[in-house]
């Protein structure tokens, strides 16, 4: 819990420029209410000294306005490659809106912050939900890896088809052929599992895992390359997966952690890298491996097989 309040309290002032975005945002109805009214024939008094400000004012408000329209033009371009022209359209009042939400977001945040130092009241992870539409609601059907990767631009056809060639001799997963022969990274691949699966994607590196490694005994992490990395309010462990679990592994997680578990998509490098910084890793990787001089029954394994 500590290092949630840590973790919490280093991230809040990295968003002052929340505040600016909203204050900005009632400035900007405040002039247009004015010009309105001056339009309309109405007589609108004139701050002489703001106005005094007009020589440099002025194209300040005009190169802002052209970066403006540029960013605005960039989110309907990528928008509308990867969702349609109507969504791109849709991404420009998405903008105002979301900058809103950030602004009640941080608010919130702070409140909470400074009701934690006032009270003492600990700080929980505080994960947004979020709703996802299935491809049933969607009207689609279950998109391949390759076939994302390709019309996200990351892959070329040429290059999905030789790896699935390779693929029939091999037996390998198409995922690690493709990163083996450096056609994709290791992150496109993780987001791509993520838009398959339906899951959310988290960055590993971002998140303090190693406070929630007690959440999960490690045999079962090992076992399934699964990484607890937060809590959410309700209870709700959070961890990372390179895969999306079968209906039989998560019930086994599930047990094993005592509570809910949510699933969250990570890199296969992230998640190697976490797992490796155990003590038991080295022991565990060579019971893998066959090593007869280390491989013998472990108890958590026994408890964790008795799970299963």
């Amino acid at each position: 819990m500590a290092s949630s309040t840590s973790l919490r309290s280093t991230r809040i002032p990295h968003n002052p420029f929340r505040f600016q975005k909203s204050l900005a945002y009632v400035v900007l109805i405040n002039f247009v209410f004015l010009a309105v009214l001056q339009r309309s024939g109405y007589a609108v008094p004139v701050n002489a000294p703001l106005a005094t400000l007009g020589g440099w004012i002025n194209p300040l408000l005009w190169v802002n306005t052209v970066m403006l329209f540029v960013r605005a033009g960039q989110r309907i371009h990528f928008v509308s490659r990867l969702n349609g022209p109507v969504q791109g359209l849709l991404s420009i009042p998405r903008m105002f809106v979301n900058n809103l939400i950030n602004f009640y977001a941080v608010c919130r945040a702070w409140r909470i912050y400074v009701g934690h130092l006032v009270s003492g009241k600990p700080i929980a992870w505080d994960k947004t939900s979020h709703t996802y539409l299935s491809n049933e609601a969607l009207g689609k059907a279950r998109s391949k890896i390759g076939e994302i990767l390709v019309a996200w631009g990351v892959l070329t056809p040429e290059k999905l088809q030789a790896s699935l060639e390779t693929q029939l001799t091999c037996g390998k997963r198409l995922g690690e052929l493709l990163m083996e022969s450096s056609a994709i990274s290791a992150v496109s691949l993780a987001d791509a599992i993520a838009e398959q699966a339906e899951l959310p994607r988290v960055s590993l590196d971002n998140v303090a895992v190693g406070h929630f490694a007690a959440s999960l005994a490690f045999e079962l992490q090992y076992a399934y390359r699964a990484v607890p990395f937060s809590t959410s309010d309700d209870g709700t462990l959070n961890v990372a997966v390179g895969r999306p679990l079968t209906q039989d592994e998560q019930d086994v997680v599930r047990r094993g952690a005592k509570a809910n578990v949510a699933y969250f998509i990570a890199s296969d490098a992230e998640i190697t890298a976490e797992l490796a910084r155990h003590t038991r890793f080295a022991e565990l990787a060579r019971v893998r491996d066959g090593d007869a001089a280390t491989l013998r029954v472990l108890p958590a394994e026994k408890t964790a097989g008795d799970q299963a």
